[in-house]
């Protein structure tokens, strides 16, 4: 039996559905997410990737090309998406 912790891995993509949600809730403050961001696991570890901006352009254009009618409806459109990699 093995005692190490559980792994959790959460990618840009989980990154970017909070802040997708967090902003079209348009809430007056932001104790729901803050409460909501207390229930996710706290990582020991972060690696930072950083990609050249013409590649992430064509990665998100990739994307939203292929999502669902219903997936598209909550993306972010590419100026916000890329203002989020701040």
């Amino acid at each position: 039996m093995s005692r190490a912790a559980p792994i959790a891995l959460f990618d840009q993509a989980f990154v970017q559905a909070v802040c997708s949600l967090a902003l079209r809730a348009a809430l007056a403050n932001d104790t729901p997410i803050a409460d909501a961001l207390d229930y996710v696991p706290k990582s020991d570890l972060l690696i930072r990737l950083e990609a050249p901006l013409e590649l992430l352009k064509a990665r998100l254009h990739d994307r939203w090309r292929l999502q669902g009618t219903v997936e598209q409806l909550f993306e972010s459109d590419l100026k916000t998406s890329l203002a989020s990699i701040r």
